[in-house]
């Protein structure tokens, strides 16, 4: 405890010899708290407060004495229990002690110790032992403590939209900001804002492949059963991809390579996204020539072919990059 041993040395210091330091309040509510005495200890922080009132031991004493009495439900036995964990690295890193005191946690009267100890294990659930399904409730349960400290529940709620972010689960993300808009700070605000656009564009992605798959398997269809084009409709398909097939494959690969070259100019540049994007693009370019071939002349119907064969490539480029390193995306506000 620095706070104590800046108090003890102040006491040390000013007393020649040291004997009378180790009779001084300050040195003895050190004494106290490290024997979980917090009732002793609070009363000699008072007394070290005021032997000497505009020292800065004093100044200390009594913020630690503050302290100490706002954690005082249960008769200190709470604040007791939480320090035994909280102040021994052994402890707090044992999967059964963490469980041992979120049980316990459960039954703390109603104060700051309360959420600070459930605090600690959310953490501990979180950070070092891949519980977050077991950290969210109590995440939850602290930013809607009103016993618990003002920081105390900030911090909870920032964890929790933090870890809902992680999990995917951006509308649960988006809610808890919106209910608790003081709870987090800009930097989680706008990565909130960018995962629930993302959503949206992947939601988007999605639907335009399924029209251009869609439209595809209509044409398809509709060409094998009309009388003109009966029975021919899937040679007439096939041949039409496969004599786009070298050029498709040409533009696949120059995606690829130009991509994968822009990217090495940038420190930490990636080349494998545009390498799958290239990739896509191959069969995007099939399904589109097969459904040019079979789809209606009519100029309007071109050009809603074109623009949903264009949105498909868009869609592929977004989910390549969403699936293969997000990072790209945040240069779009994604």
């Amino acid at each position: 405890m620095r706070w104590a041993a800046g108090l003890s040395l102040a006491v040390t210091v000013s007393a020649p010899g040291g004997g009378a330091a180790a009779e001084s309040p300050c040195f003895r509510a050190e004494i106290d708290e490290r024997a979980g005495d917090y009732a002793a200890a609070v009363a000699h922080h008072r007394a070290c407060a005021g032997a000497a009132p505009r020292s800065q031991a004093a100044a200390r004493a009594a913020a630690r004495a503050e302290w100490l009495e706002h954690r005082s439900e249960g008769g200190f036995a709470p604040l007791a229990r939480l320090e035994r964990v909280r102040q021994d690295p052994a402890r707090a890193d044992d999967p059964a002690e963490i469980a041992a005191l979120a049980v316990d946690a459960d039954a703390f009267p109603p104060g700051p110790v309360r959420s600070e100890a459930r605090l600690l294990v959310a953490d501990a659930w979180l950070d070092r032992m891949r519980r977050p399904a077991d950290a969210l409730p109590l995440l939850r349960a602290i930013a809607r403590d009103p016993s618990a400290d003002a920081e105390t529940a900030r911090l909870a709620e920032h964890r929790l939209v933090a870890a809902l972010l992680d999990a995917g689960a951006a509308s649960d993300a988006a809610r808890e900001a919106d209910a608790h808009p003081g709870g987090i700070d800009r930097v989680l605000a706008a990565r909130v804002r960018r995962m629930i656009r993302r959503r949206a564009a992947r939601w988007a992605a999605w639907s335009a492949l399924a029209v251009q798959a869609g439209g595809t398997g209509f044409a398809l269809v509709r060409a094998a059963l009309s009388g003109a084009s009966r029975g021919i409709a899937f040679p007439v398909a096939g041949r039409a991809a496969l004599s786009l097939s070298p050029l498709a494959l040409a533009l696949g690969a120059y995606c690829a390579a130009v991509g994968a070259g822009l990217a090495s100019l940038y420190e930490g540049g990636r080349g494998a996204p545009f390498a799958w994007l290239g990739a896509a693009v191959v069969p995007l370019a099939l399904v589109s020539r097969a459904w040019s071939a079979l789809g209606s002349n009519r100029a309007v119907a071109r050009l809603g072919r074109a623009v949903v064969c264009a949105a498909a490539v868009l869609a592929a480029a977004f989910l390549v990059l969403a699936g293969v390193d997000p990072a790209y995306l945040e240069g779009f506000g994604l």
